[in-house]
Formats: C-alpha cells, structure tokens, sequence
C-alpha cells in the first residue's frame, strides 16, 4: 500500500498542470459581454476545445449550424472542466466483474471498494451491472492536487442500478474534489442524490429509469459543481433533470454549471413535473448552458430569483429547448438569458413573480419559434420591476401573442416579429424536425440588431464580429 501511495504522488506531480481558461460571463449596463465569470482561488473553469463563449478556432463551421446534442463535445474529452481535473492520475484501483458471483455479490463488492476512498484514489470498474440494494453513499475527500476518479472503462458498459426504488442510485456526501464519469446510474428513487459537495464533477454519466428525479442536490448547500455531457432521461413522479437547490431557499447551489447535456423525454405519463433544468430560489452564478432539451412537461430551464449583485447573475445560454410542455424558459429576476433556440407548442420564454416581482433580466438575441406567445410577462409594469432589457429576438408564434402583457418597465429594442419561417430561417419547422434556424440572406433579421446589445458569439459559439443580426445564430 505504501509503495502504492508513493507511486500514485510521483506520478500527480509529474502531471501536475491546469487549463489555463475560465470563462463565463458579466454585464455591463450598456453592453453585455463576454467575460471571465468570478471564480474561487483554487477553481478555474477550462474549456477543452477552446474559448467556450466564443469562436472555437476553427472548429466551428462556416456553414450553416444544426444543433444536435453534444454539438460542443470533440472526442472522449469533457467539454467544459474545472483545473483540477487535469490532475488525475491512473488508475490504483480496477474493479472487474466477476461472472461466477452474482450481479448482487459483484454490487456489494463494489461498494465495499467505493466505501474506502483517499485523496488521489482512481477507481476504474470494468464493464458490469453492478446490483446495489443497500445504501450507496461516496464520501470522498480529493484534493485539487490529488482528485478522486470514479469511472466506468473507457469503451465498457458499466451499469449501477438497484432493484427497487426505496433508495437512490447513489449518493455523494462530505465530499470535494471528486470525479464520477461514464457510468450508467439507472433506477433507484433519485438516480445522483448530492448531500454535502463541494468542486464536484459528473462527467459522460446516463442516468435513466429513475423513480424520481435524476440528479437532486437540494438537502444541503453545494458549490462548484459541474455537470458536464451527460444524457438524463425518462424519469418518473416529480422527475426533475436537475433539481438544484431546496424549494424553500435554505440550501442553495452556487458557481455551478450544467453544460453540455442530453436531457430528453421527461414528459411520460407517470411524471408530474418533469422539468429539464430547475435551479431554485436563492441559488446563483449557475452557468447552463449548451445543453440540448426536448420533451420536458414543465419548463425546460426554470430559475428564480439570487438576491444577490448582477456578478451573481445565473445565466442562460446557447440552449436548444424542443417540445416543452409548459413554458421553454421561465424566470423571475436576477438572470442573463441570451443565444438560445426554442421551439415549443406552448410558450417561448415566460417571466412572473415567485418570491418577488420581476427584475434585472437580460433577454438578447433567442430564436423564438412558439405555438403559443412567444414571450409572456406578468407584472412587469409595477414599480418594482425594473432592470429589465429584451432586445434582438426573433419571435415567431402561430396562434398566440408575439409579447403576452406588453413589456411594461423594460427597455426593448430591436426584437422582430417573424410572419413566415420559410422566409427567415434556412429549415425551421415548428414540430421540431427541422431546426437549421440560420437566418436567410433576403430574412428581415439581417442587420437589424441593437450593437450594444449583441453577445460577442452566437448560438453555435461562433463570434459575431462584422454581424448584427438578430436571433440566435448570425448569418453565414
């Protein structure tokens, strides 16, 4: 064990490095721009694949963009990653599945493994489905020098499910610096339950089949979580993606960023909510973004309100949200929404009091393709809703209203109406099967933006210098 441990140090030191990029974003009064969003002495988030607000150097296309999901994701490398991820070391530990034992005794097995983790451990579990009936719970205690790994084979399925839904997949408590990546977590009640975590990363991970919601982390305050390019799928009951925060705002998440991930079919018939992205009152300075959403039956992305100073502000960008049952994008105050595509039977982007009236919302440059209203607000018109700016979308609705109530105390500015899809967007049906929303060249949102308004990059990441363009992709 002690040569192990010497081993496992000589071999993080030699590897020792860090991205050198953090980026998120801030807002100026007049312009919003692409800038380095406040990070912890010992966390800087990277982008593997270059500038993630921007211009991915060459790697984004001079063609016309298509979304899919994963669209960002190049390779087996996470898009988006703290420093310290880069510290890990090979594997100490490999966990084969044993045939002669079953799925049960390899399970067992296998938490007995996971229930004894130092600081630089790196567990590797081989292709399996590992049955887990008892509690499962990782606590971990990593450093950003020396990080916790937990992954399945590079190339292998590996499954952790229970048998009933009496407790959850898995769960993480007391834990820092910990990585989890390319697992199956299916079943259970929740499929991730986060207690107490701190600089956590979930990575490649399918969670599906759960009873309940995917990923929970509303029993205790967390920070510095990052979910990077996982797929989350056909939950149940209240079957909530992501459920981040408590509803009453005692514990809140904050620096936290949910990028990149494949969240689909949360709308069966045995769920009640179902929301793809829920981030609850108090919580802030959450980065969602890149993500590809499509079925949810409540909102695809929800957020309250963080009470906080607009570096706090949570920001919402570069999303596609497809077929929401209830509104694609719902807020309340304190949040940067900007460079998404919606196209939803019911409404685009909805803004009511929850906790408190509307206010300090940045609503630029979405592609809004609705049934319904296309933007619907409540009570902006009071005395305390001020700080609202939309400008630059492009808003197209069928049968409802282009803004529902009117803009009230917001400054709006050049936001188009669209009449005809066919006439603005190179493929945009409102069913979702085409979803190139590129501006055409004859479009009436060629060169119509408010410059001071315009995000440095659009929706496919691409910068757009030289182009003032409505919606959220730039002509090409």
């Amino acid at each position: 064990m002690l040569l192990r441990t010497i081993e496992c140090c000589l071999r993080r030191w030699m590897m020792a490095s860090a991205f050198v990029f953090a980026a998120v974003h801030a807002e100026s009064n007049s312009v919003i721009a692409d800038t380095v969003l406040p990070s912890s002495p010992d966390d800087q988030a990277g982008d593997q694949t270059g500038d993630q607000t921007g211009d991915q150097a060459g790697q984004v296309p001079d063609g016309p963009f298509v979304p899919r999901p994963f669209w960002r994701k190049k390779g087996d490398s996470p898009t988006f990653a703290p420093d310290w991820y880069a510290n890990r070391g090979e594997a100490t530990v490999e966990v084969h599945f044993d045939s002669s034992k079953t799925a049960a005794q390899n399970g067992e097995l296998l938490k007995r493994t996971l229930s004894n983790l130092s600081a630089g451990d790196h567990v590797r579990i081989h292709a399996g489905t590992y049955v887990v009936d008892s509690l499962l719970v990782i606590q971990a205690q990593g450093t950003r020098s020396f990080p916790v790994t937990i992954e399945g084979a590079p190339g292998e399925e590996v499954i952790v499910t229970r048998s009933d839904a009496r407790q959850n997949a898995l769960n993480v408590d007391r834990s820092e610096y910990l990585i989890v990546e390319r697992l199956t977590l299916r079943g259970g009640s929740t499929g991730l339950k986060l207690q107490s975590a701190n600089h956590f990363m979930l990575h490649d991970v399918e969670i599906v089949g759960t009873a309940n919601n995917a990923i929970a982390a509303n029993s205790a305050s967390t920070s510095y979580l990052y979910f990077i390019d996982n797929e989350i799928h056909d939950t149940a009951s209240h079957g909530e993606g992501f459920y981040l925060g408590s509803h009453d705002g005692q514990f809140v998440t904050h620096h936290t960023f949910v990028i990149g991930n494949y969240i689909h079919d949360l709308n069966h018939s045995d769920v009640d909510q179902g929301d793809g992205v829920e981030i609850k009152d108090g919580s802030y300075a959450v980065i969602i973004k890149q993500n590809f959403i499509r079925g949810t039956k409540y909102p695809g992305i929800i957020v309250y309100r963080t009470g906080r100073e607009p570096a706090d502000r949570n920001v919402i960008e570069e999303n596609v949200i497809l077929d929401s049952g209830d509104n694609a994008i719902q807020a309340t105050a304190d949040a940067i929404i900007r460079n998404n595509l919606i196209i939803t039977g019911v409404i685009g982007i909805m803004s009511k009091p929850s906790g408190t009236a509307p206010r300090d919302l940045t609503i630029v440059n979405n592609t809004i393709i609705a049934k319904g209203d296309a933007i619907k607000t409540i009570d902006w018109d009071t005395p305390e809703s001020t700080g609202i700016r939309v400008a630059n979308n492009a808003i197209f609705t069928q049968s409802g209203r282009a803004v529902a109530n009117g803009f009230g105390n917001a400054r709006s500015t050049a936001n188009v109406v669209v009449s005809e899809l066919s006439k603005t967007f190179k493929n945009v049906q409102l069913d979702g099967s085409g979803l190139d929303a590129n501006p055409l060249e004859t479009s009436n949102l060629v060169g119509v933006a408010n410059a001071a308004d315009l995000p440095g990059h659009d929706l496919s990441g691409r910068v757009r210098t030289g182009s003032s363009d409505v919606g959220a992709l730039g002509i090409r």
